[in-house]
């Protein structure tokens, strides 16, 4: 039975439709786990521990192995649970042969970044030293994933976007230098609601020098109409949920000093994060 579009019941249905609402988390890996058919374990292949920085700890549960296997990109397929209780990360599940060990396969987002301006794509090349960004066509263009504040490459996920360079990752979550992260440079950040941009303005601060106290010129954020040839108003910031915030003009990165926000050299101990 097919609905004629345009007609009073096409109209009808499309006004009940149900679309789905999409959320795209930029602090996490964007990927989730479906139970598929037992497999047989001896015809799984393994993700490569070592290559990968897996620890023990990584899979000592199902939910610690899915979450690693979350941040390992086209590495990582899915999860398996082995005849021995314990729980490994699947490279290919191998050619399909049913089996009787509970396994998931990922399913994971992945972004595209684009040029507006020019139209390409970004790409990466690679060579027998090193990995390397390239302007490229549509169907050539590499897939990324995003992690705390970090565009990671899908297909190559021991590497990240700094800059225009592709650069390899170290350490965990809690090792993440957050201020060698990817950012939208000279940027305007204007509220669409009162017409104003974020702007800078000097905030005088009392500072205690020996016995005596003065006043020091700091600067921090206000809102001010905007005005496309003023620096003052350019910024770089990061993607993640909770991003960075650095004026162009000062070179300096929204900061945290006494409960005081104000602009302070970049500093992940002091570093200001906004939504």
């Amino acid at each position: 039975w097919e609905t004629t579009m345009g007609s009073e019941c096409a109209e009808a249905v499309i006004n009940k439709a149900y679309y789905p609402f999409i959320l795209y988390d930029y602090d996490r890996a964007n990927a989730y786990f479906k139970e598929i058919d037992p497999v047989e374990e001896t015809a799984v292949v393994f993700v490569d521990k070592p290559s990968y920085g897996i620890a023990s700890d990584d899979t000592k549960n199902v939910g610690r192995a899915k979450n690693k296997c979350a941040y390992l990109g086209s590495a990582c397929k899915g999860v398996v649970t082995l005849s021995n209780g314990a729980f490994e990360l699947v490279s290919t599940f191998g050619d399909g042969v049913s089996g009787t060990q509970k396994a998931f396969s990922k399913v994971q987002m992945v972004v595209y970044l684009k040029h507006e301006e020019t139209g390409k794509y970004i790409g990466i090349d690679k060579t027998e030293r090193k990995l390397a960004l390239v302007p490229t066509e549509k169907g050539d263009a590499a897939p990324f994933f995003t992690s705390y504040g970090r565009f990671i490459s899908f297909e190559y996920p021991t590497y990240h976007m700094v800059g225009n360079t592709l650069v390899e990752m170290s350490g965990r979550i809690r090792d993440i230098d957050k201020l060698k992260t990817w950012t939208l440079k000279n940027c305007i950040l204007q509220n669409r609601v009162s017409g104003k941009a974020l702007d800078i303005t000097e905030l005088l601060t009392d500072v205690r020098k020996k016995i005596k106290k003065v006043k020091k010129v700091y600067h921090t954020t206000t809102g001010k109409p905007m005005d496309t040839t003023v620096s003052s108003q350019r910024f770089d910031l990061g993607i993640s949920g909770k991003w960075s915030l650095t004026s162009t003009a000062l070179g300096l990165m929204i900061g945290s000093v006494n409960n005081v926000q104000r602009f302070v050299d970049p500093d992940p101990a002091v570093m200001a994060t906004l939504r």
